[in-house]
């Protein structure tokens, strides 16, 4: 038997019975026209599939069968994916509710069979999936006129993506390819999800043997499929056994047969992981006919980009990632939750732990809820309910050793026998650095990898993933995530955790640019594209602003700012994660993002002070939080159009009769990471502010009085939510009230008590503020301790002597 590292088949069979000739059907494509309409035939025009390559995949179908076990869960998840269809401010639809394409494939049986082959394919492959579908037609000889191009093939595998991503073939193969390194090997191996995927010459030449096989007309007479080696087993065993309903047998290293499905007998395909091509079978296996197929998965991308369900019916992520079935996971569930929740208070804080005397960052307002959230989510990686924080972990579970090495030591390593030979795992192996190999009690024979270093890193990248998730609703909706990551992020991310600092933050801090750990769109939203997706390059490619998009479909999940939808303060996720697609008048894009137009705004220079809520006595004010904008009450107007690369979003609210004002809902993650919140104060909520009535026109360039207090402080309610803009070189100047007062506190009072579109839209727009700023949401305090709450925490981060504050007032405390 001649082998190659494409993949080698060798068959008795005549080619002409292996690679029948396609045709398009005309005449059914003609009627497929008169059934869709023109709002149909429009539809498929969208989503960019042409009619001739739906034709053409339909006749790929006609000789790509696919069992009624997997054609009926087709349609169960496709009835089930109708229901997930939402709306963006009821204008943009995102979702997997609406595919035409999907749903058109299903009209029909040939439909059925190739959509079961997609799925089988894009589910677990990225851009392979076109060499494997160009494979497949090259393989049948189909003429190069009925074969789609690239670009079709691309937006076929879009369209049917989230729907592969709904079945749980992807799973099956993961948990198969468990199976098979647990079972068929005499000693544990470690899992490497690439091992488990044919290369994509390979991967056509089976589906195109397979489907001859399935096609015999004589079931006894039928010849069977030998498939050597491990890598893309698994994915032989569940493409044969789920999707085509074959009979399959799987032979041990040590010559035990283990059927999967039927008996060795009725088995149309054997697998033996353990073999290379060429070994020397037993009588009963071998057969004049048989066809012998091997790969060497050479051709295989690093980058796979497969996505496994991590709940009751997905995959044990956390086995995935030790090696095997760990059974006690109680310390190490306390150990990742440790670690996961200083991630969690690392980002929230930016970095260190703050006064709770002084204001607080506005998640931390709602901490337990990301924190019940991230229990939840560690429960779904396989991990134990109720765990609990150990204050302790890093000297309890870690000894740090010279450079940025760290070891781990845990309770659970004394029940493990140690192993009988050694294990290789690097220069980072424990190993390696004198510790003797361990071997769990849940493993018959010795594993041939170093278990210490397996479960630190397992550790380590699941506390780094959850930590990012606790900020989202993935635990709601999504929960898929990549199989595997780009690697070194997370052990950073661990060493800055692990030596968490203390001290002042440095200024740009302030302002938002907190590093790789911040909430910022750049930053958390890479790193989000990295665990959901495999790879950060994932919302890199989509060549937005990232601080800007409000939107982006990283290949089939997509990521959603979570204020577009909710226009208030309230709690919730930073992200909202959904599989789908963005839709805007059946058009889909990649990208929603904000694209900044002009409206009528009210030009600055005619903005006066809003007195609201102020009591005028001589020349002494008094003021407290109000309503200010009456007009600001309903949710904001939505302006949406479709440009070349992206959807493009606007959202306006009206000011007052003639004037309206625009929402930056891209900025308003940057600002939410930075925003301060007041702690209770002893006073009510409305208590008023004792004012003295100051005209500084001279100094600032504006006719409108400011307000100064006992404190020296210089308070101006302005008559939009967006803060004066204000010259930082103009309050440089050396006039009356830089002499009066050396070191003063400029405060923006906004009138937005008791609505909350108001809130929400200070926030999105506090960024037009130059300069050093600090921006407040008083709730439960005084106007007074608002400033000098604020003006405490700034004093311990801020040295210059400028300051701004913009004080926000929620909705009135209810005491």
């Amino acid at each position: 038997m001649d082998s190659n590292s494409g993949g080698n088949i060798t068959a008795s069979v005549s080619e002409s019975q292996a690679s029948p000739q396609l045709q398009i059907d005309i005449p059914s494509l003609s009627q497929m026209v008169l059934r869709l309409g023109a709002d149909g035939l429009k539809r498929i025009q969208m989503s960019g599939v042409d009619l001739h390559t739906i034709g053409c995949l339909v006749a790929l179908g006609e000789v790509t069968p696919a069992s009624a076990t997997f054609r009926k869960k087709l349609l169960a998840c496709r009835r089930d994916q109708r229901s997930r269809r939402w709306f963006l401010n009821a204008v943009l639809e995102y979702g997997s509710g609406t595919n035409t394409v999907v749903d058109q494939l299903l009209t029909t049986r040939a439909g059925e069979n190739v959509l079961a082959l997609l799925v089988a394919v894009t589910s677990v492959l990225d851009d392979m999936t076109i060499d494997v579908v160009m494979g497949i037609f090259e393989l049948l000889h189909v003429p190069y006129r009925s074969i789609p191009g690239i670009s079709q093939i691309e937006n076929v595998r879009s369209s049917c993506l989230p729907l592969a991503r709904a079945t749980d073939f992807k799973d099956r193969v993961a948990r198969t390819h468990e199976m098979i390194l647990r079972d068929a090997f005499v000693s544990k191996r470690p899992f490497d999800h690439r091992d488990a995927l044919p290369d994509s010459a390979t991967m056509a030449k089976l589906i195109v043997e397979l489907k001859t096989r399935c096609l015999e007309p004589t079931q006894f007479e039928r010849c069977r499929i030998v498939y050597y080696g491990l890598t893309g087993a698994a994915w032989c065993v569940e493409y044969s056994k789920d999707v085509l309903g074959l009979d399959v047998c799987l032979i041990q290293e040590d010559g035990t047969v283990c059927p999967v499905s039927g008996t060795f007998e009725t088995a149309s395909v054997i697998v033996l992981p353990a073999q290379e091509p060429g070994v020397e079978l037993t009588q009963r296996v071998a057969h004049v006919i048989d066809i012998c197929i091997s790969s060497d998965g050479i051709e295989i991308q690093k980058e796979i980009n497969w996505l496994v369900s991590c709940e009751g019916s997905g995959v044990d992520f956390f086995q995935l990632c030790c090696g095997w079935d760990l059974m006690d996971r109680k310390e190490i569930g306390n150990l990742i939750y440790s670690i996961s929740k200083e991630y969690v208070e690392y980002r929230i804080y930016l970095g260190h732990t703050e006064n709770s005397e002084q204001t607080i960052p506005y998640y931390a307002t709602f901490i337990e809820d990301i924190l019940e959230n991230l229990r939840r989510i560690l429960q779904l990686l396989g991990l134990p309910s109720e765990p609990i924080f150990q204050t302790d972990w890093r000297q309890r579970n870690f000894d740090q050793l010279e450079g940025p090495a760290f070891r781990l030591k845990l309770e659970l390593f004394s029940k493990m026998a140690f192993a009988s030979i050694s294990s290789h795992c690097g220069n980072n192996c424990d190993c390696a650095l004198g510790c003797l190999p361990l071997r769990p009690v849940e493993l018959a024979e010795d594993p041939s990898f170093c278990v210490r270093y397996k479960l630190q890193d397992a550790i380590i990248s699941t506390a780094h993933r959850a930590s990012f998730l606790a900020f989202t609703d993935w635990a709601e909706e999504c929960r898929m995530m990549a199989i595997a990551t780009e690697r070194g992020h997370e052990h950073k991310f661990f060493r800055a955790v692990f030596s968490r600092y203390s001290g002042k933050m440095a200024a740009t801090m302030i302002q938002g640019l907190s590093g790789v750990l911040g909430l910022s769109n750049e930053d958390f939203g890479i790193e989000l594209a990295n665990v959901l997706t495999g790879s950060g390059k994932a919302l890199q490619r989509l060549g937005i602003p990232k601080r800007k998009f409000i939107g982006a479909d990283l290949d089939g999940v997509l990521l959603i700012n979570y204020r577009a939808v909710e226009s208030s303060l309230r709690p919730g996720p930073i992200f909202m994660i959904r599989g789908g697609q963005f839709l805007l008048a059946g058009e889909r894009r990649e990208v929603v993002q904000e694209v900044p137009f002009h409206i009528n705004q009210v030009p600055h220079e005619n903005m006066r002070a809003a007195m609201f809520g102020m009591a005028i006595n001589g020349d002494v004010m008094t003021l407290k939080p109000v309503n200010g904008y009456p007009h600001i009450i309903n949710s904001p107007a939505v302006e949406a159009s479709v440009a070349k690369g992206a959807i493009n979003l606007n959202l306006t609210a009206q000011l007052a009769e003639h004037h309206c004002i625009q929402a930056r809902v891209g900025d308003i993650l940057k600002q939410l990471s930075v925003l301060r919140v007041t702690t209770p104060c002893c006073h009510p909520v409305d208590t008023p502010l004792s004012t003295q009535v100051e005209y500084l026109n001279n100094t600032l360039g504006l006719g409108e009085p400011w307000l100064r207090d006992e404190e020296g402080n210089f308070w101006v309610t302005p008559s939009s939510p967006e803060p004066f803009y204000i010259d930082p070189a103009r309050l440089e100047t050396k006039e009356s009230i830089y002499i009066r007062n050396e070191n003063p506190t400029f405060i923006y009072c906004l009138a937005t008590a008791a609505n909350p579109l108001a809130q929400w839209l200070a926030v999105a727009n506090s960024n037009c503020v130059p300069g050093r700023y600090l921006c407040v949401l008083q709730r439960d305090c005084c106007l007074a301790c608002a400033a000098s709450q604020a003006k405490s925490w700034m004093a311990s981060t801020i040295a210059e002597p400028l300051r701004r504050i913009c004080i926000i007032p929620l909705i009135e405390s209810s005491r």
